[in-house]
Formats: C-alpha cells, structure tokens, sequence
C-alpha cells in the first residue's frame, strides 16, 4: 500500500461544502453562497481541495490566477533566449507568457485551524469580480468561516501571501495568531531593505517594501515571530529556503509516515524554473541565494520522492521533482514537475 498522502477529487458544485475541515467539536452545516453586490456570477467557479497527511487533514485552496508576460526579465532573467525556449517547448508552454496560480492551504493539525499565507487582497468591486482575492469565498464554499481559523503561517511577506490578511480596523481573520520567521519580519520593517541584489525596477520594489512595513506593523500585536527551524504545530518542519526573500520558509507536513512540502514561493512556474534551477528570478530578493535554496530543496524532494504543493504552481498544485539529464531535448541537466493526479 502507499504512502503517498490521499488526494480526493470531489464534485465541488455538489458536495462543495460538506465533510469540511472544520474546528474540533464543531458540526459541518451546508454554507450558504458568498454574497455580491451584483447580479453577475463569481469569475470562478468554488474551487478547493481536500487531502490528508496521516490524520492531519488539509485543503489547498485558490485565491486565484495571474499572468507575465513577457516571460523574460521577470523569469529566466539570464537565460539564453534559445535555452529558454528549448525547455519551454519540451514541455509545451507558451512562449510569450506564463500563469501563476495562487494557493494557500489549510491544515487542522489538532484543534488548531492552520492557514498557510492569507493570498492577496481582494480587488475593488464585486466580490469574484477580479482575477485575485478568492481566498474567503473558496474558504466559505469548504464550509470554513475566515473567524475559524487560529493560525496563519506567512511563508514571506510578499503582497500576495499578507495583502489578504486585511487592515488592523478589518481583519480577515479576527482570532488568528500570525507566525512569521524573525529574518523576514526584520527585512521588511527595517525601513530600509536591502534590495542591492534584486532584479525589480525600483519603483516596484520600494512599493513592495512600504505596503509590506505598514502591514505587518499594524498586525504586530498579534504575530509571533520565530526562528527558522522552530517547530511551531506537531508534525510541522519549517525549511529554511531564504532567496526569494530573506526569510522565506517551505514546510513540510509529516504524519503517520506520510509527508508534503508545502514550497512557498521557491519556484512560481512549472518549467523554467525546473528545467534550470540556477536561472535568475526577478521575484528573489537575492537571485543566487534563491538558485541556491531551488538546488537544495529540489535535491532532497527529489531524492525523498516527496509530495509537494506549490503555491504559484498550476492548480491544484500537487506533484513530484524528478531530475533529468541533458540531453532527449531538455536546455540542460536540471529537473521537471510531475503533476501528481487527483484520485
């Protein structure tokens, strides 16, 4: 029999809000739609999953799709344009653009109610009316109310792991404890960053900067930050894979001899960043450090055969790194994403 972690597909328009995860003792009611203020449909459909990791139940959740476009510089910065082509090709991508998923999780790990990253901040308009900020509503559709939740895990402090937390006045998650490791809640309230190694136009990147201080200072009373490797939850390794941002983490879940990596913002596309590790992201804080922590976790995933759900990755997200060899038209020896099917 496997290991592997149990990964349900369910009819999501007819069973959407029954069997969720819910708060211990608590009894699993039908939720009603999320209410708009327009007659026109949500842009998605409900769109969340279920799995389990030994007895640790999980739902990986979307908040929604965006796009790049160009590819380069955002992703593959110094990548021949001919090398970068070769893998995009192999794998059938396009060529002139890349999408990113984003998909926060959720994991009841004893009477607690972990979410980890809040998604983005829901855009102006209708509720549903924007590619982002999907979160609540998906979380409502699986039977979960955003006052359930106890935890929040920020895997960095980018907009679009915090901007849904909401403000101090409103926010989203009224009796949750937020986690953040100590590196990454000292960057971004220094007041001054070091961006000297990022690859982002200044503008955006002092943007970035100021809605992530004012953020995270005004839920300060409520987080906790701590030091990468802390155990925060039974059955909850936190990896330290700083890069992307000086602080960022991965998970992995363990239960019951099974394991997930929950990989954050390690890799946001499903083959540049595989197909060559050490290709530069405009995203990493510091480029070579996030080639550097890419090489490592990709090592042991693939060397472990570990389960991994990817934050930016194509929805549901699930899947395995494999290495590959040069050769058998791949741009080099690197690695691939395997989607992972849903039984």
């Amino acid at each position: 029999m496997s290991n592997a972690p149990r990964v349900a597909r369910r009819d999501l328009l007819r069973w959407g809000a029954a069997a969720a995860i819910l708060p211990s003792g608590a009894v699993a009611v039908a939720a009603d739609p999320p209410a708009t203020t327009s007659s026109a449909p949500p842009a998605n459909p409900p769109r969340f999953e279920r799995f389990k990791v030994g007895a640790i139940e999980g739902i990986v959740l979307s908040d929604g799709t965006g796009q790049v476009s160009p590819i380069q510089p955002t992703f593959g910065a110094d990548a021949k344009v001919d090398d970068l082509n070769v893998a995009l090709d192999r794998a059938f991508h396009p060529r002139d653009r890349a999408s990113l998923a984003f998909n926060p999780v959720l994991l009841r790990i004893g009477t607690d109610l972990v979410l980890v990253d809040a998604g983005n901040a829901a855009p102006a308009g209708a509720p549903g009316s924007g590619p982002v900020g999907h979160l609540v509503a998906n979380l409502r559709a699986a039977g979960v109310k955003p006052e359930d939740i106890t935890a929040l895990i920020i895997t960095h402090g980018h907009g679009d792991h915090i901007g849904g937390l909401g403000t101090k006045a409103a926010p989203t998650y009224p009796n949750a404890k937020i986690f953040i490791s100590k590196p990454e809640y000292d960057f971004w309230t220094s007041g001054a960053p070091d961006f000297s190694r990022s690859l982002l136009p200044p503008d955006t990147r002092n943007g970035m900067a100021a809605a992530a201080k004012k953020q995270l200072e005004d839920f300060t009373p409520r987080i906790e930050r701590f030091d990468v490797g802390a155990t925060l939850f039974p059955g909850l390794e936190i990896i330290d894979t700083n890069g992307h941002t000086p602080g960022h983490i991965s998970l992995v879940v363990e239960d019951g001899g099974q394991s997930l990596c929950v990989l954050g913002d390690v890799a946001h596309n499903h083959v540049i960043m595989f197909a060559n590790p050490d290709w530069k992201v405009a995203f990493d804080t510091d480029p070579t450090a996030g080639a550097t922590a890419r090489k490592k976790i990709f090592d042991r995933l693939a060397s472990d055969r570990t389960l991994v759900l990817g934050y930016h990755l194509p929805w549901p997200a699930f899947g395995h790194v494999r290495r590959v060899t040069a050769g058998n038209g791949a741009a080099s020896s690197g690695y691939e994403w395997v989607i992972a099917p849903l039984v």
